[in-house]
């Protein structure tokens, strides 16, 4: 499948036919509460802070992240991205850089060689779109209902 027949099948508009019979801001709720945390992840937060600082300081480096990503460590990765993935909200799918990889090739590599140079991370790529699936029990206890993320692709990408 090449490029353009992934870009053409893209839906026009996203639509939004099951959802579920509960008030959005309570399943916001309940999902930001999932990943916010009492003093004791607090904590745990800072002892990883130390932890890195401790290990950056020691003699021991990482020199895999002191070379520039090569052409061919773009190809290999992009090979490795799994087809049929859903797309996050700009809805760039891993076929499509897949696709276009050949030809695009120099773009992704020094895209992947600025952000790692410049230390800023785009934050779309920090993003992730949370879909509630219904699980079982009451339809309107937001604790029924299992968070499904999509996130962006080339974050995916860059990361591997």
């Amino acid at each position: 499948m090449n490029f353009r027949s992934i870009f053409k099948s893209l839906p026009e508009t996203t639509k939004s036919d099951n959802s579920p019979p509960i008030k959005e801001s309570e399943l916001l709720s309940h999902f930001a509460k999932l990943h916010s945390s009492p003093n004791q992840d607090r904590l745990q937060q800072q002892n990883i802070r130390e932890q890195l600082k401790t290990m950056e300081n020691s003699k021991t480096k990482f020199d895999e992240l002191n070379f520039s990503i090569s052409s061919e460590e773009v190809l290999r990765i992009s090979k490795m991205l799994k087809n049929k993935k859903a797309s996050a909200s700009d809805l760039i799918k891993t076929e499509m850089i897949k696709a276009s990889c050949d030809l695009l090739l120099d773009v992704y590599k020094n895209l992947f060689n600025i952000i790692l140079q410049s230390g800023i991370y785009p934050n779309n790529w920090c993003e992730g779109l949370i879909t509630p699936i219904f699980k079982s029990g009451e339809i309107t206890d937001p604790r029924n209902y299992r968070g499904f993320c999509v996130s962006s692709c080339q974050g995916n990408y860059f990361l591997q």
